[in-house]
């Protein structure tokens, strides 16, 4: 058996036998039931994360940075074409 499945079927078990305590104890047992859910989907989706697509280098971001040289300042005004609008 894998070992990721070993886990999470200990995991399963824990927070089954913490539910059944809790419910045995007279409370309600669902905040443990939907924590523990939450923790074994939470472990089983990052558990094999997929890899990187690229990882940049500091040439890349130095080359994306003079293409985007901001030494010319941008005119944000209106549009030529926009009409004041009366108050």
């Amino acid at each position: 058996m894998k070992q990721k499945n070993k886990i999470l079927i200990t995991l399963s078990a824990i927070f089954l036998l913490a539910a059944i305590t809790i419910w045995a104890l007279g409370y309600n047992p669902i905040l443990i039931i939907v924590l523990g859910l939450l923790v074994l989907f939470l472990f089983y989706a990052l558990w094999d994360m997929p890899p990187k697509h690229k990882t940049f280098s500091y040439k890349d971001q130095q080359r994306a940075m003079r293409a985007f040289d901001r030494s010319e300042q941008i005119d944000m005004g209106k549009p030529h074409w926009a009409k004041d609008k009366k108050k």
